[in-house]
């Protein structure tokens, strides 16, 4: 009893009225897809609308974060709140004969997986709808959110940074200044129409703590980069792929070379 004064209190409080959340049957009211709305203003980011879009009597078939027994609709509801893997919630129309109600929370949503969320007279889905939904994330970042503090973070995919991955990499020192990482890795440079992946070395190499862009590997015992070659003037390039490879005695020279070097 006392949960469920918790969670009515938690509800009224976010402005969302009971009713729209269904009876304490559990069973939902009547009328077709609800939206229940709430503005909320935070420090770093403004989510405009918060949002719960029901539909009764609709099922989706998606991956589950989990399957529990609630007290209620509220406990189901704020448990896919309090996970960030939860995106939407399968409830049972009708409770058990313990007055539980089957709940299963989803990791993926009816947008996703719109051939899979289909009628059923048994549940109602619920979707937690988020700013994702405005696809803030550029260049295949993928989007995390938190519904306990409205706050997201963009994941960006290799040889992309920034909050919303919204910048190229170009140099390895902008992935340790990003990160702050020593571990050395394989990252995409975009330097012209095409991204090119180097080994960034992470760390102190003898100049100090930072991301190292390689230009070269040069093997002494070799002619093609003697003092006199033209390598050193031009912008061709020779054996790219020694750029992956770290500090070994395959010689290189990368288009890196003309972006970080001819500058001097």
């Amino acid at each position: 009893m006392f949960h469920r004064f918790i969670c009515r209190c938690l509800v009224m409080l976010l402005g969302v009225p009971l009713s729209l959340l269904g009876h304490d049957d559990g069973t939902s009211p009547p009328g077709g897809t609800l939206v229940l709305k709430q503005k909320f203003t935070f420090s770093s980011k403004t989510f405009k609308q918060s949002l719960l879009s029901v539909d009764e009597y609709f099922y989706l078939t998606a991956p589950k974060v989990g399957t529990f027994a609630a007290f209620d609709n509220f406990e189901c509801i704020f448990s896919c709140l309090r996970n960030p893997s939860c995106w939407s919630i399968n409830l049972a129309v009708t409770k058990k004969r313990d007055a539980k109600i089957w709940c299963k929370l989803l990791s993926s949503h009816k947008h996703r997986f719109p051939e899979e969320f289909r009628e059923n007279r048994t549940s109602h889905h619920i979707f937690i709808m988020s700013p994702c939904f405005s696809s803030p994330c550029h260049n295949g970042g993928s989007f995390m959110t938190s519904h306990r503090d409205h706050s997201f973070q963009c994941v960006c995919k290799n040889g992309f940074f920034g909050e919303y991955c919204e910048k190229a990499v170009k140099s390895c020192k902008e992935v340790y200044d990003a990160s702050k990482s020593n571990t050395s890795k394989l990252v995409s440079l975009h330097l012209g129409s095409q991204p090119m992946t180097v080994l960034c070395h992470m760390g102190d190499f003898g100049c100090g703590h930072g991301g190292w862009t390689p230009v070269m590997k040069i093997k002494g015992n070799k002619s093609i980069f003697h003092y006199d070659s033209g390598y050193w003037s031009n912008n061709t390039e020779y054996n790219t792929a020694g750029g992956e490879t770290g500090f070994d005695s395959l010689e290189t020279k990368l288009p890196t070379y003309k972006i970080h070097c001819n500058q001097y």
